[in-house]
């Protein structure tokens, strides 16, 4: 057709794209556009429209709606530059990141140990929500009914809420299984565990309707797989005190449906099996009989079928009838054993194709079986070892799908974990704050509507570079109390730095009007750099010391954040209200300095620095006191008895000096290498390099941490001090983001060295780097200064992922 005629039809297919694309891809695009036309992209190096289409958040959405979010997501990583030497711009580098953290909320749920967690300190409704943010039907059924076990306790109400919503999650599971023909052995184990929530928290209650409706969803379910006949089972011992006669039905029907597989192949003889020996443990009155039944069918599958997918089913059989049928279950072993010992014989010259297939594919699990029928049956333990050795000898590990994500959930379910074990204990204040960890570094905030938590900086960032006009959909998305205080009081900072008092004060009035709980820091430092004096120094006292003794510690901890936030706001304008809100912590400082600390020496006083260095003299006395005192003590002694956090501080100090830290970098630096960057202050190193403009260093140290939410933490403080980017004290004690530390050496580097002009460059180098990996939101504000165009950019989608105009 030649060359002119192809160029002429692609272009039509450019058109045919564009039309639906100014549409936003409605629900009736073709297949084609969704799935063919991209690789016509990659075929053809159109690079732009390329970047173009897979960052469309209208055409993610449509994709992952049509084809499922993983789709989409594979198409972001087409993004990826060809060379090494070649880096996305920084908008595409900004736009893919915000698409790939909202796309994950589509396939990734939250640990179920976080909405669990959340649920224990009382809250069942954000618990709720945040299941149902994300995951598919079959995860929110499942995180229902464990939130729904966990309110149980608590409340009864809200655990009947809870369940009654499992169980609608579990019938749409149902439901798209028996559409989709996919997954559905997980959906009805999803249903079955919604089931036993209802039947739970209407024990007792008097919720006839929902008993009979927890029993109809239990009989819904009606296929082998081990969690779907295992909540059969709980649901019998469930019923057996008050309903045994409903108990006793249940267990008869699982012998009907054993019963029916019984007659099939290997598979379903496998599947009798396990369901006679689970009826059994949960009625050992019925347990000789069902022993009987399975040595019944179990010989002529045997006869039927000889083959190392039998072998399973006899050692199965073996394990289960070995309690009092010894001599049948020793025979049924010593048939698997021949048969295994000939089939996998080296001299074996061919094996039937159904044993070779099944030597691929299922040789470990069988011969696991087969071991443990072994040691059931009392053999002696060189017999399974010799079993075991049949099978590979090297296994080949799984693939990772997600590469560090995997480690950020991992870390963030751990840290869930801890939370629930916590609150189950009822230290609240532990709990909430493993909590808040887990939550920041799966990037998730508010009552569960996959809400970010770098909403705020968002919105700080769109006020900065000049759209503040579209905060309005963020302050919508951020529904939760808690996430639209900390918006409004990020835009009140934006205005007040840009000298908009007006607008300042509104967004700060209405911080304070909706603080409640533990936000009310954010809406004080908010009033405090709007220039309301008397309603910042108002709030902190509000919130004074508890009379529990218990949570003495935590509100120490608490006001300390907010006094130095607040002061540090007050300082230019209202020195005098300033210096009386830190004076208190200043005189603490001062007459423990002879104390042993479990902390640095030189941190408290570094932390109260943004509130005192504007101050005039007379208030600064008290302060380079504290400060020289703790210098002369932390530097005195063996240099093996210093701190890491202390020799920091104290290189900052040096510089301002105008000394040069020689001595202090090269301890830093040993001391690295000898801990690690687990227990190190890795990004504060980092920081202290740029500022001594070691940029290729500073790099360098910035990408070392594993964690790759720590890895982007430490390159964004970097890129914050090549660029010049200013920074402020955190308003509470546990940020949401980078580090405490961290964020105070870097304060120290943007005002006690030497300004100079900024390094976009390298800056934006950390930066592409940094938004590679989880952890890219904390380059939101470095990316208001040195990349405006960028804030623009996530905003759009973010706020079309999360349905907001």
């Amino acid at each position: 057709m030649g060359k002119p005629f192809l160029a002429q039809r692609i272009d039509d297919l450019h058109r045919w794209a564009e039309g639906y694309r100014s549409e936003q891809w409605p629900e009736e695009t073709p297949n084609y556009l969704l799935t063919g036309y991209i690789r016509l992209l990659q075929d053809t190096s159109d690079i732009d429209r390329l970047a173009a289409l897979v960052l469309d958040p209208h055409y993610q959405l449509r994709l992952a709606q049509r084809s499922g979010a993983d789709v989409a997501l594979a198409h972001l990583r087409l993004l990826a530059p060809r060379h090494t030497d070649h880096a996305l711009s920084l908008d595409r580098a900004a736009a893919a990141a915000a698409s790939r953290e909202m796309l994950r909320g589509h396939v990734q749920p939250l640990p179920g140990a976080v909405a669990q967690a959340v649920a224990r300190l009382g809250d069942p409704g954000r618990a709720r929500a945040l299941v149902v943010a994300s995951g598919t039907a079959v995860n929110k059924a499942l995180g229902l009914a464990d939130v729904a076990d966990v309110v149980h306790a608590m409340d009864e109400q809200e655990a009947v809420v809870t369940a009654r919503e499992a169980e609608k999650w579990a019938r749409v599971a149902l439901r798209e299984a028996d559409r989709h023909g996919y997954v559905t052995d997980d959906a009805e184990g999803a249903a079955a565990q919604a089931a036993l929530a209802l039947l739970a928290t209407a024990r007792g209650s008097g919720l006839r309707q929902q008993y009979a409706d927890a029993l109809d969803l239990l009989r819904s379910t009606r296929g082998t797989g081990t969690a779907r006949t295992e909540a059969w089972v709980r649901a019998a011992g469930l019923l057996a005190p008050d309903h045994p006669q409903d108990a006793a039905q249940l267990l008869d029907e699982l012998e009907d449906q054993a019963e029916a597989l019984a007659g099939g192949g290997p598979a379903a003889v496998a599947g009798a099996v396990q369901l006679w020996q689970m009826v059994a443990t949960a009625a050992p009155d019925r347990a000789d009989r069902l022993r009987d039944l399975a040595l019944e069918h179990v010989t002529p599958a045997w006869q039927d079928a000889p083959s190392l997918e039998t072998v399973a089913v006899l050692a199965a059989t073996a394990s289960f009838v070995a309690p009092t049928r010894q001599a049948p279950a020793g025979q049924l072993v010593a048939t698997a054993c021949d048969y295994v010992e000939r089939a996998l014989d080296p001299d074996t010259r061919q094996l039937s194709p159904v044993d070779a297939f099944h030597r691929e594919f299922g040789l470990t699990h069988t011969l696991a079986v087969l071991a443990q029928a072994l040691t059931d049956v009392g053999a002696p333990p060189e017999a399974a070892d010799r079993i075991r050795d049949f099978g590979p000898h090297s296994a080949v590990p799984p693939e990772h799908l997600t590469e560090a994500e995997d480690h950020v959930f991992d870390e963030a379910t751990a840290l869930a974990r801890r939370a629930l074990h916590l609150a189950g204990r009822g230290s609240v204040d532990d709990a909430e704050h493993h909590l808040q960890q887990a939550l920041a570094l799966l990037s998730l905030s508010g009552p569960g509507d996959r809400s970010p938590v770098w909403l705020p900086d968002l919105a700080g960032a769109l006020v900065r570079t000049g759209a503040a006009a579209e905060t309005g959909s963020l302050l919508t998305s951020a529904r939760h109390p808690d996430a639209c205080v900390r918006v409004h009081a990020a835009i009140a900072l934006a205005h007040a730095d840009g000298l908009r008092p007006a607008e300042a004060r509104h967004h700060a009035r209405e911080a304070a009007r909706e603080a409640s709980g533990k936000s009310w820091p954010y809406a004080a430092q908010a009033l405090a750099g709007a220039g309301e004096v008397e309603s910042a120094v108002g709030l902190i006292e509000q919130h004074g010391q508890p009379r529990n003794p218990g949570g003495r510690a935590a509100w120490r901890k608490a006001d300390r954040a907010a006094r130095v936030a607040v002061a540090a706001e007050l300082a230019s304008h209202a020195p005098e209200a300033a210096y009386e809100l830190v004076r208190p912590l200043l005189e603490r400082l001062h007459s423990a300095r002879n104390t042993i600390r479990s902390q640095g020496l030189l941190l408290p006083p570094a932390e109260l620095r943004p509130a005192l260095v504007p101050a005039p003299p007379a208030h600064q006395q008290l302060f380079h006191t504290v400060l020289e005192a703790a210098r002369e003590q932390a530097t005195r002694g063996n240099p093996r008895s210093w701190r890491s956090e202390d020799v920091l501080i104290e290189a900052f100090l040096r510089i301002a000096d105008g000394e040069v830290p020689g001595r202090q970098v090269d301890w830093l630096t040993r001391d690295l290498a000898g801990r690690g960057t687990a227990y190190s202050a890795t990004a504060a190193l980092a920081v202290l390099h740029a500022a001594l403009d070691d940029t290729a260093t500073a790099y360098r140290v910035a990408m070392l941490p594993a964690a790759p939410h720590r890895r982007a933490a430490a390159l964004t403080a970097v890129a914050a001090r090549l660029a010049r980017v200013p920074c402020r004290p955190h308003p509470v004690a546990d940020p949401i983001g980078t580090d405490a530390f961290t964020h105070t050496v870097l304060y120290l580097a943007q005002h006690m060295t030497p300004a100079g002009p900024p390094a976009p460059e390298p800056a934006a180098r950390a930066l592409n780097d940094a938004m590679t990996a989880s952890g890219w939101h904390h380059t939101l504000p470095v990316l208001a200064h040195l990349a405006p165009e960028t804030i623009a950019t996530v905003s759009r989608i973010a706020t079309t992922h999360l349905g907001t105009p």
